[in-house]
């Protein structure tokens, strides 16, 4: 689903894309009114969106979450076709929102974890969690990841970045059984969700 009226008022598509990814994947998932204005730039200079504008964006939302529940629920590949890793950081721009957007999403959803962590006890579930979440960093912002880093560890850790990423998908869906073992304790998270439209589209 494309917004070409509301792109000044959310983040990137794959931003976006990965926000909603993180949400879907989260032990629990939020209600709609606690993660949707995630997705906003929240720029003080522009104007309040329309009534119209905000029914839109909360559809093309629910339509996108709709979506990645069906893809997790089928185990299918959780990557979008778009990210990609390339040693050119303008082919790999959109792999690197994405990311972000999960990772973002995570941070916000960090209670939400730490509660399902609390009621679940899994061996390793802890260091399974760190290495997921320092793959999914590294890939959404290598500069940062650089930074810090002496000339060697830096050399050593760019020979690295294309092995890196053929573990990212692996990770991803380590990260969503993590969430799903996480949640067994917890009520049914998918029955709020039950048609399944098209989802964004950049």
């Amino acid at each position: 689903m494309k917004l070409p009226k509301l792109e000044a008022h959310i983040h990137s598509i794959g931003f976006v894309s990965g926000i909603v990814f993180g949400v879907s994947a989260a032990p629990e998932i939020p209600m709609p009114e606690t993660w949707m204005p995630w997705v906003l730039k929240g720029t003080k200079q522009q104007k309040p969106l329309a009534a119209s504008d905000v029914n839109k964006l909360a559809d093309g939302l629910v339509s996108q979450l709709q979506w990645q529940l069906r893809i997790i629920k089928d185990e299918q590949r959780f990557l979008p076709e778009a990210c990609i890793w390339s040693e050119s950081e303008a082919e790999r721009i959109t792999l690197q929102q994405w990311l972000q957007g999960v990772l973002f999403a995570h941070s916000q959803l960090e209670e939400v974890w730490f509660n399902a962590w609390q009621k679940a006890d899994l061996n390793e579930a802890e260091s399974r969690l760190t290495r997921c979440l320092k793959c999914f960093s590294v890939l959404a912002d290598t500069e940062l990841a650089m930074s810090g880093l002496d000339d060697k560890k830096q050399k050593a850790l760019t020979e690295n970045l294309p092995i890196l990423a053929k573990q990212l998908e692996p990770l991803l869906k380590d990260y969503v059984n993590l969430a799903g073992e996480l949640a067994a304790s917890l009520p049914g998270q998918f029955e709020m969700y039950n048609e399944i439209p098209k989802p964004f589209q950049s």
